[in-house]
Order: C-alpha cells, then sequence, then structure tokens
C-alpha cells in the first residue's frame, strides 16, 4: 500500500543493436513512494520523517508486444529480492541485453514526481526499503545530500524554519543526519529557478554516464524536467486559447536530477532564446549548454508535450498563409476525437516510432493527427522530432484536399459499425464484463497510413484490462485479430480469416 507508480513514460532505449533497428520503444514507470496511502495510524512523525523517506525502482515494458494473457510484457520488474530481468524472444532482445543496458543498480528515489514531506536521513532509525513477504527490507540514506543537522544550532534553524520543535528533541537524529527539503522534482527545480515554467510532467530514465560533476557515473536512475521561457508580450502574436498570458514560449532549459542525491544540473537547450540569455548573464555559474549533458542522459530527452500541444491549437489557425482566407475563417483545423472507453475524448499526441517522408530511418516522433473544422477526415498531421540531429523540427504533413482520407473518428465508426465486431463487442459487454476500446493510433508507413486500436477486455467490479484484441485498417479493409502481427497479416491478405476477428470486405 505504500507504492504508486507515477505518470509512465513512453521512451526509447538501444536494447535492437543487431537488428539494425537501434532503439526499442518502452514504457518507463517509477515506483515511488506515496504517503497518502499509508494507514491513518501509521502516519507518524517518526513514519512520515524518518522510516518511509524513498521510492525503490521502475518497471520497463515493450509497448509493442504482450503476455500471454493480455497483460504487459515486463523487461524489467520486482526489483529488490525478486528481481525480475526479461527478454523478449518476439522482438529478438535477450536478458543479457537488457542487463546491459538498462542498469537497476540500487534504484533508491529519494526525489520524484510525487509529492513528498521532508526527511531525515541517516538516522538512528532504519529507512523502509521494501517488503518481502512478512519481512521488511530497510537501509540507511548514504547519498550526502541535504542541510547538515548535526550541530545544535543546525537543528534550531531547521525547528525555526520548518516550524518543527521535535527536531530540538528527538533521539534519533545524530552527527551524519541530512534535512531533505523539496523532494517533489518540479518544486524542487522552481525553488532554484522560479523564472521558469515547469509546467510538464517529469520523466525518469536509467542509465550508465561517465563522471560529470556535479553528476556522479555511481548513480544510475535522473530525472529529466522541461523548463520554459514565456512572455506575455510579443509583437503581432496571439495568445493561446486557455492561456491568455502566453504569447511567447519556448523550451529553453532542459534539468537533469538526481533521484538519489536530488543534485540538479540546468541545461540551456534554446541559446538563441533573448529570455534565457539575460537570466544566464545575471547567474552564470547556473546554467551549462546542451552539449555539456551526458550523452547517454542526452539520447533520452524529447519534445515536450506542453509546448506541442500549444503550438497544435495555434496551429489550427494559423497554418493559413492567405489573408483572406484566413479572415473568411473557412479553413480552420480541429483536433479529431476518439472513442476511448465509452467517452469521445480528443486525440492526444502520441508517440510513435516511424519514418518521415523521405527518411529510410525510423524515428522516435510526438504526433499529432489533424481535421478540418466540423468534418472528420484526415487533413494531415504534425510531428515534432526528438532524434539527433533533428531534435527540435516540427515537420507538418498535408494531405491533397482533393483526396478524402478517412479520420480517427471514421475509422472508429467503421470498426463499430462491421457487423461482426460489433457483434464479438456485443458479446464481451455482458455478464460483467465491459470492452474498452484504446487509442486509435495513425501511423504512417511510406506513403500509406495504418490506424492500429487496442482493444481491452475489463471485468466491471475492479477488474484489471487485458489486451484481448488489435484492430487496424488501411481506410479500406479492416481487421482484427489477437496480435498486431497476426492482424497486419490478416489486413495484407484478404483471404485470411477466423471466426472471431474477420478481414472486412473493402467499404
Amino acid at each position: 500500500v505504500y507504492y504508486r507508480f507515477s505518470e509512465p513514460a513512453v521512451d526509447r532505449y538501444p536494447l535492437q543493436p543487431r537488428s539494425g533497428l537501434g532503439r526499442q520503444q518502452v514504457i518507463m514507470a517509477a515506483r515511488e513512494l506515496d504517503q497518502a496511502a499509508l494507514p491513518r495510524q501509521a502516519r507518524t512523525w517518526l513514519n512520515r520523517h524518518l522510516v518511509f523517506t524513498h521510492g525503490n525502482g521502475f518497471t520497463l515494458s515493450p509497448v509493442n508486444t504482450s503476455g500471454p494473457a493480455g497483460l504487459p510484457d515486463f523487461f524489467i520488474s520486482d526489483l529488490g529480492p525478486s528481481t525480475r530481468i526479461e527478454g523478449n524472444q518476439a522482438l529478438g532482445i535477450s536478458r543479457e541485453e537488457v542487463k546491459a543496458v538498462v542498469p537497476i543498480e540500487d534504484p533508491f528515489l529519494y526525489f520524484g514526481s510525487l509529492p513528498s514531506p521532508y526527511a531525515l536521513a541517516p538516522t538512528a532509525v532504519e529507512e523502509f526499503n521494501y517488503p518481502q513477504g512478512d519481512d521488511n527490507f530497510y537501509i540507511h540514506y548514504s547519498g550526502g545530500a541535504g542541510v547538515p543537522m548535526g550541530r545544535f544550532w543546525q537543528r534550531v534553524a531547521a525547528a525555526i524554519y520548518l516550524g518543527e520543535p521535535k527536531l530540538l528533541v528527538r533521539g534519533e537524529l545524530n552527527a551524519a543526519t541530512r534535512l531533505l527539503l523539496h523532494r517533489e522534482v518540479r518544486d524542487r527545480v522552481r525553488t532554484l529557478a522560479p523564472f521558469v515554467r515547469w509546467e510538464a510532467e517529469p520523466y525518469l530514465v536509467s542509465v550508465r554516464i561517465e563522471d560529470s560533476p556535479p553528476l556522479r557515473s555511481e548513480h544510475h536512475q535522473y530525472w529529466i524536467v522541461d523548463g520554459f521561457t514565456t512572455s506575455p508580450y510579443y509583437p503581432y502574436s496571439a495568445p493561446v486559447p486557455g492561456e491568455p498570458s502566453i504569447r511567447y514560449v519556448r523550451n529553453a532549459v532542459k534539468v537533469v536530477v538526481d533521484a538519489f542525491t536530488g543534485q540538479m544540473v540546468l541545461y540551456v537547450a534554446e541559446p538563441e532564446d533573448p529570455l534565457i540569455r539575460s537570466w544566464q548573464r545575471l547567474f552564470p555559474e547556473l546554467f551549462r549548454p546542451l552539449e555539456a549533458m551526458p550523452a547517454a542522459i542526452r539520447a533520452h530527452i524529447m519534445y515536450p508535450r506542453w509546448q506541442f500541444q500549444l503550438q497544435t491549437t495555434q496551429l489550427l489557425r494559423y497554418h493559413v498563409t492567405d489573408p483572406r482566407i484566413f479572415y473568411s475563417g473557412d479553413d480552420v483545423w480541429q483536433v479529431p476525437k476518439e472513442l476511448y472507453g465509452e467517452e469521445q475524448v480528443p486525440v492526444e499526441p502520441y508517440h510513435i516510432s516511424a519514418q518521415l517522408p523521405g527518411q529510410t530511418e525510423p524515428e522516435f516522433l510526438l504526433l499529432q493527427p489533424l481535421t478540418p473544422l466540423s468534418r472528420p477526415n484526415l487533413v494531415g498531421w504534425l510531428a515534432a522530432r526528438s532524434d539527433a540531429p533533428h531534435y527540435g523540427e516540427l515537420t507538418l504533413l498535408r494531405f491533397p484536399s482533393q483526396l478524402p482520407i478517412y479520420g480517427p473518428e471514421q475509422v472508429q465508426a467503421l470498426i463499430n459499425q462491421n457487423p461482426r465486431i460489433s457483434q464479438q463487442f456485443g458479446l464481451w459487454n455482458r455478464a460483467g464484463s465491459e470492452v474498452i476500446q484504446g487509442n486509435l493510433l495513425v501511423v504512417p508507413i511510406g506513403d500509406a497510413l495504418l490506424y492500429v486500436e487496442p482493444v481491452y477486455l475489463r471485468a466491471r467490479a475492479g477488474g484489471l484490462p487485458t489486451l484481448t484484441r488489435v484492430v487496424v485498417s488501411d481506410s479500406s479493409r479492416i481487421a482484427m485479430e489477437a496480435t498486431l502481427d497476426e492482424a497486419i497479416e490478416a489486413l495484407l491478405d484478404p483471404g485470411r480469416s477466423s471466426e472471431a476477428s474477420p478481414i472486412v470486405p473493402p467499404v
């Protein structure tokens, strides 16, 4: 009950060097300590600040396979005495390759993305590390971070600052004890640099680095946080809908935070941004160039979703270059909607590995489909590139206006109105179970588009969703099979069918 997995992040790791594909797309989720989940009688001052001080570990999953029962596959899970590191035969990734690429040593998360109170460590009290059966394992903090508490006057200062007189009388504190403050990473970097906006969700990476002071090679888990410079003043600009104070925004800063020591390093990602250049002149010792970031961490930076969504919002109107068309308002776009569960929700940008037009190698993209206002057909998509040397570039692909291309709403309607698929969904939506249609992905493949939607089945009474089917379409045919590979094969072979997941004739 002490743990909670924070927001999962889609990332990529070099797990397929032999195949030539290079990087495998994965989902990483940090296992953090959630003190709000402690039983009420256990929320004592001693437990909150001296015993339950940190999270432990993470999970790593491939994005494109699932387990035999429709549950996630894992490369890494159950960190602790029952640590599981596994390869994936379907992807051609061995256990040794996973161990070599993703370090798991001492994954203690004293600083994380969840709200956490101050901690005192090390003390005479052992800190809870992880449970194992009926026993608990404990450690003493050895990170050396925080404010020293060994002298009485230091305790007095901390007691006044925190309004906590217990610091003056608690016998558990010793000469090595340190006070760890601002342990939620966004709060931490906001305290250090309040003139930067920290809107993006932090994400965890686990890598091996060479010594790059103040980051140390013996540590492996780091949080990456995107910082933005914004301004309400910029000539000939329009405010972002819903964000009237933003007329100018740049992802000017990327911060790396050591999850064990809380050490922060701020790197300038937009050296030409006039706002961050001004702050650099005021605080020259605070910032470093992006090139100084360790290469292993730099390989995991990605285009921030928050900024991408702001840019997409502005693009809905400002893609027009003809003033007459702009003021007539007859070429306005919108973010399409999709059915997620039982609700119509806007299609959120998603990460995929795909080839851009004119490119021969797949790359890590953040992609957003777009449709005309009040019309469901696809008019184009916007992609943000995250891989070097093209990091930060935006690519807009516009489809020919004379060629109608199905948008997500239309493809989803074709899926749901197909007699056999609809009948199967109806059978599953009985006897205490429900069908959950996941995110509909529009994947560019060469000069074509592939639509992919996972289908999950869950018991209505607190069940765990399991991947049951995968639906694919090229907008002329639809196939539903148990796995993505089988669905693509069925789509390419019109003569192939199965009783539960048929090929649909051309629409």
